[in-house]
């Protein structure tokens, strides 16, 4: 009896163990903090003053945050061209405030990035000393997102009316729609800040990893602004994760893509979305 007893507290146990592990590859916030991965940067898109890259957390390997890894590793993959220390950076964190390590991460950032603007400005620095590698002006956006577990997926063969309904009901996209067009406002406002001396913009979407939330959130830019299809997005993604996007990534990807490119009819398309 006591052997039965034992056998089923070490089911139990590895069951446990089983259950936690597939949770943190399943859930974007539960994940194990990593050091920053130069081979998980995509560039989205770009103009003559501006980049938007992707890519997963800046942290050193001690964990600390630190958006100048990012930078110098865009510059060397990316834009080898470009002085980026003297651009602006705006990261756009995914992070979750509810799990642990992502809530340290960032608290982090809005240390790092909100103190930043004071620091320098038209290359004069508040204690004096030179700006040259110091951020010239920095901004945070914690906009986290995850995607839908609940909505069903878009049907083609549905009329868009009742697609519609559907979006309306459970809003899959979770918030996704409305941060690429904030991200393609920052964009195009051309990155330039008039009461400061900056050469241009970087504006740096990430999660933990850089690949589910990340996937989600550069995906909806890329169908929204560049006209990507699904496929492209699907194939851009697995470029990054040599997999697909977690369940509810791909299912509101699979609806911002379906949104982008079959639009609901005139009169329902007047109300904002």
């Amino acid at each position: 009896l006591l052997s039965r007893i034992k056998n089923k507290k070490m089911i139990t146990k590895a069951a446990l163990i089983i259950a936690i592990a597939a949770a943190s590859c399943l859930i974007p916030g539960v994940q194990i903090a990593a050091s920053f991965d130069s081979e998980r940067l995509r560039l989205v898109d770009s103009s003559d003053s501006s980049l938007l890259v992707r890519g997963n957390a800046p942290l050193d390997r001690h964990g600390r945050f630190d958006p100048f890894i990012a930078l110098d590793a865009i510059q060397d993959h990316v834009a080898p061209e470009k002085n980026l220390r003297r651009h602006k950076i705006v990261v756009v964190s995914l992070l979750s405030s509810y799990h642990s390590d992502e809530r340290i991460v960032l608290e982090e950032q809005k240390k790092f990035i909100w103190g930043q603007p004071s620091i320098c400005c038209k290359g004069e620095c508040s204690d004096g000393q030179d700006s040259d590698g110091l951020l010239p002006l920095g901004e945070l956006l914690h906009r986290p997102v995850v995607g839908s577990w609940t909505a069903p997926p878009p049907l083609n063969f549905l009329p868009p009316w009742l697609n519609k309904a559907v979006w309306d009901l459970w809003r899959p996209d979770d918030g996704a729609w409305d941060l690429a067009e904030e991200i393609r406002n920052i964009f195009m406002r051309a990155a330039r800040d008039d009461s400061c001396d900056d050469d241009g913009l970087v504006i740096y979407i990430h999660c933990m990893r850089g690949m589910d939330r990340t996937g989600l959130v550069a995906g909806s830019y890329m169908a929204r602004f560049l006209n990507a299809t699904e496929e492209q997005v699907d194939h851009s993604n697995h470029g990054v994760a040599r997999r697909n996007l977690n369940w509810p990534a791909r299912n509101a990807l699979r609806w911002i893509a379906w949104r982008s490119h079959k639009k609901f009819p005139a009169k329902m398309d007047k109300k904002k979305m």
